[in-house]
């Protein structure tokens, strides 16, 4: 046999190992597993996730799908999915300003948007203290 048949031979029976492994006859009980997994992992909130799509109405498309009707802070937005169990689907134009989209990808980080000038002055407010802003700026999804 020829080392190119005998490598493909051995790929064959990998992936028949692999399969072996992936798929097998032991019962698997999907809201028992989320239920240990939660307990173990003493989870406060529920995680969510997040997806950027293309097009306002490619993300229109997915089912039960709930879009703002006033504006938001990003935070409210997350908050609505992780506390309520909702898909929701925001554009830049739902959130406060750039300071929201900009840490989700939906706002570009310019260089004017970097350096901080317009969350600085007023009240007790500089560059090395912006406070009172519409976002915090620290969140993860």
């Amino acid at each position: 046999m020829s080392k190119n048949k005998e490598s493909e031979k051995a790929k064959s029976e990998k992936a028949k190992s692999a399969s072996s492994m992936i798929t097998s006859d032991q019962q698997f009980n999907g809201a028992t597993c989320v239920d240990e997994l939660n307990k173990l992992l003493r989870l406060r909130t529920t995680p969510i996730g997040m997806k950027m799509f293309k097009t306002r109405e490619e993300m229109e498309q997915v089912p039960r799908i709930r879009r703002p009707k006033e504006i938001h802070t990003t935070d409210q937005i997350v908050g609505q999915a992780a506390r309520n169990g909702w898909t929701v689907g925001i554009t830049m134009e739902d959130l406060v300003g750039a300071q929201c989209g900009t840490v989700i990808g939906l706002h570009p980080r310019s260089d004017q948007w970097l350096s901080g000038d317009r969350m600085a002055g007023g009240p007790g407010r500089s560059h090395s203290s912006p406070g009172g802003h519409g976002c915090s700026g620290v969140w993860s999804i």
